[in-house]
């Protein structure tokens, strides 16, 4: 959502018709892949470097804008660090724009005042995001679909809902050990 903000008109007048801000405002940004070769920085070090100097730069006069927080490592660990950065910012920004898979996120953002979910429409039929974005609406990753519709191998999709079924059978996804052990299960 947050690379194609640019980009559409749409998306924009849904933003500025919501959200005013001073003229003054500070924006601070986390947005794409953050590694390094040259500085021996991974995906996630690269990320968490960036998230620190947010962090350490917000104020109350701030526009902070995180793209997938907490991804690049395991999800349990980084549900966690979104979820505890966001509770940190929570005093610190005028406003904080974040985008995550983490089903940890949604439920702050769900049952914690000042915060809201928000999500951008999606055409399964299209793969293609419509920009209408859906206030109080946490998103789905439709990442089976998009994955049928590109044609990944049946059977793999097939073992993929029957772990995420396992999983949600199981009191939801929880950390990657249960995920490890559903696959396990499933390729005996």
């Amino acid at each position: 959502m947050l690379a194609d903000i640019g980009d559409s008109q749409s998306l924009q007048r849904s933003f500025s018709t919501l959200i005013c801000l001073p003229p003054n405002t500070q924006v601070l940004a986390d947005i794409g892949d953050s590694q390094s070769l040259q500085q021996s920085l991974s995906t996630f070090s690269g990320h968490v470097k960036r998230l620190q100097q947010v962090l350490e730069a917000a104020t109350p006069s701030s526009l902070v804008l995180l793209d997938e927080l907490g991804s690049g490592t395991d999800p349990s660990e980084g549900a966690a660090l979104a979820v505890a950065l966001l509770r940190s910012l929570e005093g610190r920004a005028a406003l904080s724009v974040v985008t995550s898979h983490f089903a940890e996120v949604k439920v702050l953002a769900e049952t914690t005042e000042g915060f809201t979910n928000a999500s951008v429409e999606f055409d399964a039929e299209t793969l293609q995001p419509t920009y209408k974005v859906l206030w109080g609406v946490a998103g789905s990753s439709n990442a089976i679909s998009i994955a049928d519709r590109l044609g990944v191998d049946p059977s793999i999709l097939a073992m993929a809902r029957r772990v995420l079924e396992d999983e949600l059978a199981n009191g939801g996804l929880a950390g990657s050990g249960d995920l490890m052990g559903s696959l396990a299960a499933q390729l005996e």
